[in-house]
């Protein structure tokens, strides 16, 4: 199973929802060795948290982090907008978002592929629209 795209390194800055933060928030998180890449992981979960502490997305308190509630989502939409802002100009089209559950309409383009997970390009006559 791939978890990302991205190298491990990339996913601790990354402005958006990564596996890294589903392990961080899990109720039952995959155990991991302390060793290889089990140790990796570890240590990219400690600067990921530093790093989402540092956005306002998490605090530490009496010695745990707390996650502000609708982390995940902000997170998401943060890459969402800022790629489809990217596309809106390649495909000189606007972007419409979606309400969530809504039924979509239009032609799919493409897959796309983002930090956050797969997307899929639905292009109506006069925007687009990325769906997950």
């Amino acid at each position: 199973m791939v978890l990302s795209s991205q190298p491990l390194d990339r996913l601790v800055t990354a402005d958006a929802a990564t596996w890294l933060y589903r392990e961080l928030v899990a109720d039952t998180p995959e155990p991991l060795r302390d060793a290889g890449f089990g140790r990796e992981v570890r240590e990219a979960q400690a600067r990921r948290r530093q790093w989402l502490i540092a956005q306002g997305f998490a605090e530490e308190a009496d010695g745990m982090t707390v996650f502000r509630a609708g982390m995940i989502g902000a997170l998401q939409r943060r890459e969402l907008l800022r790629v489809a802002a990217r596309m809106s100009e390649e495909l000189d089209l606007p972007f419409a978002e979606s309400p969530p559950r809504a039924p979509i309409e239009g032609l799919y383009r493409r897959p796309v592929e983002l930090v956050s997970g797969r997307f899929a390009l639905i292009e109506k006559s006069r925007e687009f629209t990325l769906v997950s």
